[in-house]
């Protein structure tokens, strides 16, 4: 084996490995480690692998060491179950040899394309990458937000031109197959920083979305911040007055006219409730979003029917909950708004905690207009719906994170939305 041999193998062996990686964070998703540790796992696996596939001769234990290696990454890096763990590594690994066979096969069968190893590894990656590109944007579009097409159908463009540059590089350069060999390696090397750049577009891609889901939450919050203000305001004029309070009260009983008495605490009591506060389950997260939607609810005229039970602290993130019940009540907005009658606009909004296990439902009435894309995914009616088209594909996410359930029905002019949220200790004693 000389250089080129082995530059050649080296780089189709990085390619494949960083291909599969890529491919076991769409099943899987990430632990919160430390990026130093995470780096160093993937390369001394990949080390190992490239060190016993380089200079070892029996395939069967090529193939034992390559999934012993791709479990241990899984089982440092990423999260779930190992039976998923399992599954995700058998059928990342059959896509690679399925990939080789289908690129061995063709070579054999279409007689202008002569059979050669070096064409035929690299065939074999941008053939893999072009599984994953299509992989990537099915499982994209169908739990988050997804890049543009156009950005995907440009890198199937580049992997069609490398595979025609490798066909022209076998065949112009067969006075030289060392040249071709470092030639086809480096075509490969760039279609895996390529692949690269756009994996962590994509990354960044998401991160824009989680601000402006942050963002959303800050909002949330400051209103909150503000009816708390108003609410101390409000009990601090009280204790000011609260002599001047009583004897009214005393007053209005000693003339027997308790109904007197009964009104003017119940105004009292709205002087220090806040205007548009209409939970307080001490959980600010809910809080916030809950009394922030209502108030617009509230403003048409909506007939709001609330149970909240709900502790200060839960397993579920305070930007999972913004992002969930802010998706959820915005479409419940969104269809009230479209009804005529004032009567016909209703809310439910029912959450509940229990057995470290969130519970919760939304209803709304609705015109009975919806476009529905799937199984799950209500398509948005507004006109700019490639910006707002995403957000139960977004309250997906959070649902799958939590390994949680998910329903989306209708009854007659109701639209119903159930999920439930498990933490990780319940998840362990259900599968137990």
């Amino acid at each position: 084996m000389n250089y080129y041999s082995l530059f050649f193998d080296t780089v189709i062996n990085i390619a494949g490995y960083f291909i599969l990686v890529s491919c076991l964070s769409l099943f899987l998703h990430e632990k919160k480690i430390n990026k130093t540790f995470k780096s160093a796992a993937i390369c001394t696996v990949w080390f190992v692998i490239w060190l016993i596939n380089t200079f070892g001769n029996s395939v069967n234990l090529n193939t034992f060491i390559s999934f012993a290696g791709y479990m241990l990454i899984c089982l440092l890096i990423y999260r779930g179950s190992v039976a998923k763990k399992i599954l995700s590594t058998v059928f990342v690994m059959a896509l690679s040899i399925l990939c080789e066979g289908i690129v061995f096969l063709i070579m054999q069968k279409i007689t202008i394309i002569p059979f050669n190893y070096t064409l035929g590894s690299a065939f074999s990656v941008l053939l893999y990458f072009l599984f994953v590109i299509f992989l990537n944007r099915f499982y994209n579009m169908r739990s988050s937000t997804p890049m543009p097409f156009h950005i995907y159908f440009a890198f199937i463009i580049i992997l069609v031109g490398s595979v025609v540059l490798c066909d022209l590089l076998v065949n112009l350069g067969n006075k030289n197959e060392n040249l071709t060999m470092l030639a086809m390696g480096i075509l490969c090397l760039i279609n895996m920083l390529i692949y690269y750049m756009m994996d962590k577009t994509n990354q960044m891609y998401q991160q824009v979305l989680q601000q402006e889901a942050i963002s959303q939450q800050n909002e949330f919050y400051m209103q909150q911040i503000a009816l708390t203000k108003e609410a101390s305001n409000r009990v601090n004029a009280l204790q000011h007055d609260f002599k001047n309070h009583c004897q009214t009260v005393a007053y209005y009983l000693d003339c027997k006219q308790p109904d007197k008495a009964s009104e003017y605490v119940l105004g009292l009591y709205n002087m220090v409730i806040p205007r548009n506060q209409y939970i307080n389950s001490t959980n600010i997260a809910v809080d916030s979003s809950i009394n922030f939607y209502l108030s617009k609810a509230a403003k048409l005229n909506t007939k709001l029917s609330l149970s909240i039970a709900v502790p200060p602290d839960i397993f579920v993130s305070d930007l999972d909950i913004s992002i969930t019940l802010g998706n959820l009540l915005s479409n419940a907005i969104e269809a009230l708004e479209k009804l005529q009658d004032d009567a016909e606009r209703k809310l439910s909004v029912s959450i509940l905690y229990k057995m470290s296990t969130l519970y919760l439902e939304i209803k709304n009435t609705f015109s009975g207009s919806l476009k529905k894309i799937d199984r799950v995914t209500f398509k948005s009616t507004k006109k700019d719906s490639r910006n707002h088209g995403y957000g139960l594909s977004n309250v997906n996410e959070v649902v799958e994170k939590y390994d949680g359930i998910s329903s989306f029905t209708t009854d007659g002019n109701w639209f119903i939305v159930n999920i439930t949220l498990f933490s990780e200790k319940k998840n362990s004693q259900l599968q137990e």
